[in-house]
């Protein structure tokens, strides 16, 4: 393989335009090509950005054979058809979460990416930021003993909760689009899997067909260990995007959340604070809000070049979406839904 790897970006959106910028500080990777449906969107990119410029997928893996890698942020219910033509032609896939609402197009995307000898990583970003990150490293080393209850609150104003979001059929509500975060990090966090989820989800805000914009769910361990996720876009217009962690365990408490770039360990009345490596990565040129992806790109590049398995396989996906289908699950039913390690039911 060459040094250099051609990359394509499939959706220039909020989160297509943070990959773009995180992609140009990855070392011996090009972005070749962008693909966007809009004529006004490709006609602006080629202009700023100097970049080709495609309508479809087919025709930037057509014109192009050096594209290596196919990064995906389009909504979630284009992620399958774009993987599959991605990874059928050869190319290592980067696609957003959440991975899919199917977990039928799943199993078919994993199944694929091992055919065709090339990688799949699911982007979920929050395990590739500084803070999330050192809380982990944290816990493995023993800090605070083995994690038995923890707390995560991600939030944002109601005025954000708009477009495809809306839409259930294409993000699947809020527990696909935010509460899926805390779910994959927590199950990282805890070493375990989840054994049962209560779940309360609700439209609070929005219009009366629109997708769900609160959650608050339960999730069970072993030995009665608990997580709790709170997630919804509620807030008032202008209310800045939040998130607070917080995990416990017999010899202490971490909490951090997204106002600093610290750790807090809270020990036998005695405040410990750790800091990230958000720090010295500003201080050589990085942007705060670019460092995660680009440590999520970075990971990912790594991962094709040394022929490692990525942090975030489409298994470890697939289970995220199990879980976030037992919240709807329990959420309709007013039920606590226990959860088997064989699960295939789908959204309803």
């Amino acid at each position: 393989m060459s040094d250099n790897l051609g990359v394509a970006i499939v959706g220039l959106g909020a989160i297509g335009s943070i990959h773009y910028s995180a992609w140009k500080k990855v070392q011996n990777c090009d972005v070749r090509a962008i693909v966007s449906r809009k004529a006004a969107t490709r006609k602006k990119i080629s202009e700023t950005l100097g970049i080709i410029t495609y309508p479809s997928l087919q025709d930037a893996l057509k014109e192009d054979a050096a594209i290596h890698i196919v990064d995906i942020c389009t909504p979630p219910d284009s992620h399958c058809s774009l993987a599959l033509a991605s990874m059928n032609a050869g190319k290592h896939v980067l696609v957003e979460k959440p991975i899919s609402l199917s977990l039928r197009e799943i199993d078919e995307m994993d199944r694929t990416s091992e055919v065709r000898n090339v990688k799949l990583m699911v982007a979920h970003v929050v395990r590739f930021f500084p803070t999330y990150a050192k809380a982990k490293e944290l816990i493995d080393d023993g800090v605070i003993g083995e994690p038995v209850k923890c707390s995560a609150y991600r939030v944002g104003p109601s005025s954000d909760w708009i477009n495809w979001y809306t839409s259930k059929k294409i993000s699947g509500g809020i527990v696909f689009d935010l509460s899926i975060h805390d779910i994959d990090f927590i199950r990282w966090c805890f070493g375990d899997e989840i054994t049962d989820v209560y779940a309360k989800v609700r439209n609070l805000m929005h219009a009366p067909r629109s997708a769900e914009d609160f959650a608050l769910i339960d999730l069970g361990f072993s030995r009665d260990r608990r997580a709790f996720v709170e997630s919804h876009f509620t807030m008032p217009p202008g209310f800045p995007f939040t998130t607070r962690f917080e995990v416990e365990g017999p010899k202490g408490i971490l909490s951090f959340d997204n106002r600093a770039d610290i750790v807090n360990l809270h020990q036998n009345s005695k405040l410990t604070r750790y800091q990230s490596s958000a720090g010295s990565s500003m201080r050589g040129g990085m942007d705060r809000s670019v460092l995660p992806y680009y440590n999520e790109i970075a990971h990912f590049v790594k991962c094709i070049k040394r022929n490692e398995i990525p942090l975030v396989s489409p298994r470890i996906a697939r289970k995220n979406i199990e879980i976030a289908i037992a919240a709807m699950e329990s959420s309709r039913t007013n039920r606590k839904v226990k959860l088997s390690r064989s699960r295939n039911r789908e959204i309803v």
